[in-house]
């Protein structure tokens, strides 16, 4: 056993210290909502812009710092062809330094005269080990030379507030009692009068 959140004799607080906490407040993967959500943008053929916000893969969070944006460069489609590339956020653990990264990664897709398949990613198991995870964020779709649409994959994570709105918390009562108490930390539904 370890205690996280106590002093101890050195250093003891690791990335998958925080990793296991974000996990059990947010189990999947998604964007948490702040600035403009990572939303990619196709600025040109050539280059898509994702800007501002944050989200959580596997329990680590990476981001885009407000009023910034991040470029990913998409490689020139062929006329006649359609394709699909996949823009990931690729995590990275060095081996010999265990110093951890995200980037975004674009994997090409096919080029095929129609139905284009998505290509495949890796999915890795950050807790279990793996040194490489990757968490697909866009899909880039191609019709010759033009991007013709980007599709975001990360589901928008509800906040506290909307979560608080969808469970209607107005009619939900919490019970304190002393420790031991049947009645402690009791969620009661309170029926309209």
């Amino acid at each position: 056993m370890e205690l996280i959140t106590g002093l101890g004799s050195g250093a003891h607080i690791d990335a998958i210290d925080d990793a296991m906490w974000h996990r059990g407040i947010w189990p999947d993967d998604g964007i948490i909502p702040f600035g403009d959500n990572l939303r990619a943008q196709v600025q040109s053929n050539n280059e898509i812009r994702i800007p501002s916000g944050i989200a959580i893969f596997q329990g680590r969070f990476f981001a885009v710092r407000p009023g910034t944006y991040d470029s990913v460069t998409i490689q020139n489609g062929t006329q006649g062809e359609k394709r699909t590339d996949l823009i990931v956020a690729r995590y990275t653990k060095a081996e010999g330094t265990g110093i951890e990264t995200m980037e975004w990664i674009v994997l090409q897709g096919t080029p095929a005269a129609s139905d284009p398949q998505t290509p495949a990613h890796t999915e890795g198991d950050i807790d279990n080990g793996d040194l490489t995870a990757d968490c697909p964020c866009c899909k880039v779709n191609i019709d010759g030379i033009n991007i013709t649409s980007v599709e975001n994959l990360l589901p928008v994570l509800p906040t506290l507030s909307g979560i608080k709105e969808a469970l209607c918390v107005d009619k939900i009562q919490v019970v304190t009692a002393l420790p031991g108490s049947p009645d402690a930390n009791t969620l009661y539904f309170v029926e309209d009068t």
